[in-house]
């Protein structure tokens, strides 16, 4: 049934509450008072409510939890609900002096002794207004009565209507239960429920720990660790292979493995200083005349041939050299026709009778400098060379000039070799180890295959270039790296099918073929395993390129996850340790429970660790 809603402000008065209940729509009032409203703290407005009610046709439920709000209600036998969703029941008066049975001569506070009131059993008719339907008589006792007797139905009354609220669903029995109420008013006493809160809140919370407690410990705290220690024996495999570098000639069932190759080139570069200082100045230059003296004595072999200075020859002035770009002679024949020479029939010895006037040389100094210009003279001056010419011609210079000096430092032999000492490459060893990161785990690097071409050097300016000045020479070196590796999986393969045909037992199985990575799962944490035994021997890195495939087998019994399983998944943690250590191999069984009260294992495999290791 729907309900109109009254919600009472803390300044409304008796006259706004009652004008409202007149003008609900619906029959059912909810009436709902704030916490603190002055204008219901009165059982004469009570009444004042429940009589207007009563005319009006409308069953007005109050909606508080307030005791002495709800004591009044009880006096004007108005029903009560907790809340707009509850049941609405009339209460109980537990003390009738407590609302003023006796006549009261307070209204809401005042004093009444001079208030105009009408008779009490008139009835007030529909034009009364509020402020008339506030008078009341000072004798109250009368209008208790009447507002008590209009609100309460007669027992041969037939009560139709129930009063329902929102979210309630119009249920025949709570109709029923709810007539029954309005036709017997409450009687006892309500228990005060509120004492036994803390009880029976820490009781429950209490049974929901225990309940949590008992669920976590049968259900899901239940594990187990199972540790197997098993022995094995090592057998020495020993096969050897060959290797392709094309893929489609690789069959590693058979031995032979695709070799992947990787390479890098590493360089380093420095710049030092040249240490060598040269004069790249001008060079002077003159000219030389070349004069054979009258009375000089010759051979006759040496005049046969004429005589004379050739491009290239040196001529030296105190130390300072002087090299010929032109060349002068007299041959043999000119000597004789000129009458220059006189040589006896029979004598090998010849003499010169008159000056020999051979020409004039240009010359160059062999070296840059101002020192090498020097005036002109006729001494001092002789050939490089040691012969009779030599010795026995005279040398007469010009003026020598156009020497300058320009002292610059150039690249020696011996600076380019200590800067190529200086010169950093990284070792094989860490090339190796580079190179090998980039093949990743899945593949084994096979060192003997390491190998690395001549270091090649380039250095600017080269030996005896000159560096100009305030810069440095630079010189660099560049070489080139080269590995092969084989994928592990080929090896593994390889090593497990050729160890397996060797054992020619059921009971018996490879646990390990020495290639980290690739022994059975339930050892692949052991020590044992994590080391690679498997190597390779003898590289041959010619057009054939072949080695030997040695490794250390582990051999030992056939034990499986799952086998392990049935013998202990729901058994005792006892059975399990005999079930286990009667396998041939087993050397050790610990079976250890996630808490002193599980004695069993738990049927979940995930609950179960298995650890299967080998003797070290």
């Amino acid at each position: 049934m729907n309900k109109d809603v009254i919600y009472i402000e803390p300044e409304d008065d008796i006259t706004d509450i009652l004008a409202n209940i007149k003008g609900a729509k619906n029959r059912v009032v909810a009436l709902v008072p704030p916490k603190k409203a002055g204008v219901l703290r009165s059982a004469v407005n009570f009444k004042l409510i429940a009589k207007t009610a009563t005319r009006a046709d409308k069953v007005v439920v109050l909606i508080s939890n307030d005791e002495s709000l709800i004591k009044l209600a009880a006096a004007a036998a108005m029903p009560v609900a907790k809340n707009l969703q509850s049941k609405p029941q009339l209460p109980k008066i537990s003390n009738n002096k407590e609302f003023g049975e006796e006549p009261s001569d307070v209204i809401e506070g005042k004093k009444a002794s001079k208030v105009q009131v009408k008779n009490n059993t008139e009835e007030a008719k529909e034009g009364d207004s509020d402020e008339e339907l506030e008078s009341v008589n000072s004798e109250v006792r009368p209008a208790f009565k009447t507002a008590k007797e209009d609100s309460a139905p007669k027992k041969s009354e037939k009560v139709d209507d129930v009063i329902e609220l929102d979210g309630e669903k119009d249920d025949p029995k709570e109709k029923k239960a709810f007539r029954s109420i309005k036709a017997a008013p409450f009687s006892g006493k309500v228990p005060n429920f509120k004492k036994y809160r803390i009880p029976i809140i820490a009781g429950s919370i209490a049974v929901v720990l225990l309940v949590v407690f008992l669920v976590w410990a049968n259900v899901v705290a239940p594990a187990a660790d199972i540790a197997i220690k098993i022995k094995t024996s090592t057998v020495n495999f020993t096969e050897k292979v060959t290797f392709t570098t094309n893929s489609e000639n690789a069959r590693p069932s058979e031995g032979v493995f695709m070799l992947e190759e990787k390479s890098v080139k590493k360089t380093a570069e420095a710049e030092f200083e040249a240490t060598k200082e040269v004069d790249k100045g001008e060079k002077a230059t003159g000219t030389i005349k070349v004069t054979i003296p009258a009375g000089t004595s010759a051979d006759r072999s040496i005049l046969k041939n004429g005589v004379g200075v050739s491009a290239g020859e040196v001529f030296i002035y105190q130390e300072l050299s002087f090299e010929a770009t032109s060349s002068v002679s007299v041959s043999a024949e000119a000597l004789d026709q000129g009458g220059y020479v006189n040589c006896g029939l029979s004598s090998t010895s010849c003499r010169v009778l008159k000056p020999i006037v051979l020409g004039t040389v240009d010359v160059r100094a062999k070296e840059s400098g101002d020192k090498y210009n020097i005036a002109g003279t006729n001494s001092n001056w002789k050939l490089s060379t040691s012969d009779w010419f030599a010795s026995s011609a005279t040398f007469e210079s010009s003026t020598m000039d156009g020497g300058t000096s320009k002292i610059v430092k150039v690249v020696s032999k011996e600076d380019l070799e200590n800067a190529k000492s200086s010169l950093s490459l990284p070792s094989n060893t860490e090339i190796i180890d580079d190179l090998s990161k980039e093949f990743g785990d899945g593949y084994f690097v096979i060192n003997d295959s390491f190998t690395s071409d001549e270091a090649k050097y380039t250095n600017t300016p080269d030996v005896d270039g000159e560096v100009e000045e305030g810069k440095k020479a630079k010189i660099s070196v560049e070489k080139n790296y080269k590995i092969y590796a084989v994928k592990r999986s080929d090896i593994n393969d390889y090593i497990m099918a050729k160890a397996s045909e060797g054992i020619g037992d059921d009971t018996q199985s490879v646990y390990w073929t020495g290639v980290t990575g690739f022994s059975k799962d339930v050892i692949k944490n052991s020590n044992s395993v994590k080391k690679d035994k498997v190597f390779f021997e003898n590289f041959s890195k010619g057009d054939e390129m072949s080695a030997k495939l040695k490794s250390t087998v582990f051999i030992g019994p056939e034990i499986t996850e799952d086998m392990v399983y049935e013998k202990a998944l729901g058994k005792k943690t006892g059975e399990v340790q005999t079930a286990i250590k009667s396998i041939n191999g087993v050397s050790e069984v610990n079976v250890k429970t996630s808490y002193f009260w599980v004695y069993k294992i738990p049927d979940d495999k995930s609950k179960v660790h298995i650890d299967v290791s080998l003797v070290e």
